[in-house]
């Protein structure tokens, strides 16, 4: 008989499970791997008296008698109420073990990392707007707030001509939003210009300034 011996898992957990006979070999054998510790996902957990109750479904012959398990052991199990955990294995394969059956289960020590891309889609520009002035800017703005400096590199994607008088009316609307959008250190900038013309000015007129 098993018994117990480990906390419910919260749904969402990634970890490494070991199991109890005979449920280990099951699992083995379903998930097509040869170790012992396993990491699987958890994303359902179901009381057995619910199983029973709403699902309609007798977790002894689904969950027990497959495994051989005595009638007698399921029957400890329904009286403390045994959740059934369902875990994912890869985003593909399920299992579905009685927690009484859960050996152990631990933290992930290997973190998975991969190579990210963030792409900025600038739309279509006249070809002689010079992008790589912005570059230092732009790493600058993601080391600080992600704590590492890209790469940054310009790829131009096909093309098409227009004509002057939709080139005018185009770059009067990019030169007005640029206008417009100023970053905050531009705006800082252009606030102690003005508050150092401002001081200029009272020198001159030699009043008596903050």
């Amino acid at each position: 008989m098993a018994n117990v011996t480990v906390q419910t898992p919260p749904i969402g957990l990634d970890s490494l499970f070991s199991f109890k006979k005979p449920y280990n070999a099951y699992v083995r054998s379903t998930l097509g791997v040869n170790i012992d510790e396993v990491k699987l996902k958890v994303i359902s957990i179901v009381s057995m008296r619910d199983m029973i109750a709403i699902e309609k479904i007798d977790p002894f012959a689904r969950y027990y008698v497959p495994m051989g398990i005595a009638e007698s052991d399921f029957k400890v199990d329904l009286d403390n109420d045994t959740p059934i955990l369902t875990l994912l294995y890869n985003e593909m394969n399920v299992v579905k073990v009685p927690l009484s059956y859960v050996s152990f289960y631990k933290a992930i020590s290997q973190i998975e990392y991969s190579n990210k891309i963030v792409l900025l889609d600038l739309g279509v520009l006249p070809v002689n707007v010079a992008t790589e002035v912005h570059f230092e800017g732009l790493k600058d703005y993601i080391e600080a707030r992600l704590g590492v400096r890209p790469e940054v590199k310009e790829v131009n994607l096909g093309s098409h001509v227009v004509d002057s008088a939709e080139h005018l009316q185009k770059e009067t609307i990019r030169a007005n939003v640029v206008t417009i959008h100023d970053t905050n250190e531009t705006k800082l900038q252009k606030m102690v210009v003005s508050y150092n013309e401002l001081l200029a000015r009272f020198n001159s007129y030699r009043v008596a300034h903050p």
